[in-house]
């Protein structure tokens, strides 16, 4: 894939050279929800009509089939995660989990076994660890873990003791720790594996500093940890709010920080991704933005058709850059963008 430059535009924002696929180029849908690379190069992007191969000129369509049970479950494919053994794992929009065979184009479902089965096709999420443990989180509600033995999902698969009926909208571990930060709707949690010993507000009984600090803050979500050892997460007070805390030197860099100087209208933060040269940027609804290390401050990206190198989008669903260093962005309604 060719290298891309960009040029300021303006104030608030910065317009980036943009390559486009869309429909018209063979994309399944102009609603496309996450894309990643795999091993071989091949980049693979979920859309509302289907999972898609990609090899920068043509694309190779995987459907559901009526009566094949080897094709993906159902075409709105909402996330691709490859996880450290290069399975391609993939949601769907009727609720199933399961990953797809790269070589063979077969699609193998996983087992889900959840409390409440109205609880599959609400917002949910797969996320890996350091270690290659799996965990399903149901949005303001519960997660469980892969057992690969037993080829399911369960809560009785998970090492994280927490108590019940805490309603979860994140896990994530501390890189090189055996700490998992737990995002819940009463606040932040920390499950530490090593002591068995669990600290939130009330009960914060290893002394977290950013418990201290944030430990009330309600919905914390999107987290993300970086290079630097900072935590990233969002909420919404009120409207989209951001917050960032390092807990190398125990102390925050953005506090309830907002994105309303640089966004016009109605918007929603929903997560971050960290490139491997430690760029920070943000997502979401009408966002789109770059973290300015220096300037501690977000500047978007310029959102609006200029010409062919430019883009439009309602919602940035997902934001991956893959080994040439190139950002290859998803969004709602203009489907597949990348830039360098």
């Amino acid at each position: 894939f060719q290298l891309l430059a960009f040029s300021a535009t303006g104030q608030g924002a910065r317009q980036y050279t943009f390559t486009h696929y869309g429909v018209s180029s063979g994309l399944a849908s102009y609603e496309a929800t996450a894309s990643l690379q795999d091993e071989y190069g091949f980049v693979w992007v979920a859309t509302n009509n289907g999972l898609q191969r990609f090899d920068g000129q043509r694309y190779l369509s995987f459907r559901h089939e009526k009566g094949d049970t080897t094709s993906i479950p159902h075409n709105f494919v909402t996330q691709l995660l490859l996880d450290k053994k290069k399975n391609l794992w993939i949601l769907t929009g009727d609720g199933k989990v399961g990953t797809f065979d790269t070589k063979r184009f077969i699609y193998h479902e996983a087992t889900v076994n959840v409390k409440n089965t109205e609880v599959l096709t609400i917002d949910r999420e797969l996320i890996e660890d350091e270690q290659g443990h799996l965990f399903l989180i149901f949005h303001n509600n519960e997660f469980i873990t892969w057992n690969e033995e037993r080829k399911e999902f369960a809560a009785i698969h998970n090492f994280i003791n927490l108590p019940d009926g805490w309603q979860f909208v994140d896990v994530l571990q501390q890189p090189g720790t055996k700490k998992y930060w737990i995002g819940r709707r009463e606040g932040i949690a920390v499950y530490n594996l090593e002591t068995k010993q669990l600290s939130y507000s009330g009960h914060n009984v290893e002394n977290e500093p950013l418990i201290n600090k944030w430990g009330t803050v309600a919905v914390p979500n999107n987290m993300l940890f970086d290079k630097r050892g900072r935590l990233w997460f969002d909420t919404w007070l009120g409207s989209a709010t951001i917050f960032c805390y390092d807990l190398k030197k125990r102390q925050p860099v953005l506090d309830q920080y907002y994105l309303n100087s640089i966004i016009d209208g109605y918007f929603e933060t929903r997560g971050f991704m960290e490139q491997e040269d430690s760029t920070i940027w943000v997502k979401g609804l009408n966002v789109f933005a770059r973290y300015l290390e220096k300037e501690n401050k977000f500047l978007s990206v310029y959102n609006g058709y200029q010409n062919e190198q430019s883009i439009d989008y309602v919602r940035v669903n997902s934001l991956y850059e893959d080994r040439d260093h190139n950002i290859w962005v998803t969004t709602n309604n203009n489907g597949l963008y990348f830039f360098n």
